[in-house]
Parts: structure tokens; sequence; C-alpha cells
């Protein structure tokens, strides 16, 4: 699920799922996306002990799966057009990566009873070849961490 709300306060939508996780959700301007990851080397310390550092991978706090762009979530970014529009292209091809990856993981289990049943050192070989195959595809998949990248105040 992708949560995307746009205003100056909050919709019943986002404040509905927000109730459901009481633990993790405890800002009252939006949803809060998890804070798993380190903040920027260039920071002053001062600033890097403090515990909002979201991730970047634009994740619900406290729900696998569900993922808060806009502004209806609690992000580092302005809540602006032009950063809710990049959150909306990157959910888009993280989405796509994941999709394939599941895809080729479940594929290599098949593939594996396939090479078990086959009967010809041909069959084999171009069922071993896909395996490989798949499983370099898979390797290839990596799911980066959102970056806004500013365009321009006209951008």
């Amino acid at each position: 699920m992708v949560v995307w709300a746009g205003g100056n306060k909050g919709r019943k939508v986002s404040n509905d799922l927000m109730a459901k996780f009481p633990q993790a959700q405890t800002n009252k301007r939006g949803i809060v996306v998890d804070g798993t990851s380190s903040p920027p080397s260039f920071l002053p310390a001062h600033f890097t002990n403090t515990p909002f550092f979201p991730t970047e991978y634009l994740n619900m706090k406290g729900a696998d799966g569900i993922f808060a762009i806009g502004d209806c979530s609690v992000t580092p970014y302005a809540p602006t057009a032009q950063v809710a529009s990049q959150e909306g292209a990157y959910i888009a091809r993280m989405l796509v990566q994941k999709a394939k990856k599941e895809s080729l993981e479940k594929k290599i289990p098949a593939l594996k009873a396939d090479l078990r049943n086959a009967t010809t050192d041909e069959d084999r070989k171009r069922i071993g070849d896909e395996i490989e195959a798949a499983q370099s595809q898979i390797a290839k998949v990596k799911l980066r961490p959102f970056h806004y990248s500013h365009q321009g105040s006209l951008a």
C-alpha cells in the first residue's frame, strides 16, 4: 500500500492509518517513516544524535509494506509537490524492482525441480544456465534509498 494525501491538514485516511499503529505513530503532523538510516556524515555531531533520521526507503514505521510519501509523511524534506513527485517515482521504481526480485525468487525452486527431473545432459545444462542467470539477476536487483534531488525553485 502507498499512502499519498496532499493538503495542509491531515486527512482522515492518514489519521486512521496512524491510529492503527499507536506505538510507532506518535507524531501528530503525519505518518512517521522508519528511523533506520544513518545521518549524513557531513552533519555536525549535535544533529546526528537526534532520533529523527527516517529511512530513505519511505516505509511507514510500525507497518511492513506500507509506504508514506508526500504531505502525509514526516520526513526531513519540505512538503512540496517537487518532493512528492520524486517520492512517487521512487516508490514506483522500487515496487517494480521488488516484483522482479520476487518473481525470480519464485522461479528458482521450479527450475531446481526441473533440474532434478531432467533426463539429458543438454536439459541439465540449459536448466542450470537458467538457474545461474536468475540468481545473477536477483543479485543485480538493488533497492536503493530515496534521495531528493533539488531541481531549483521553479522545477
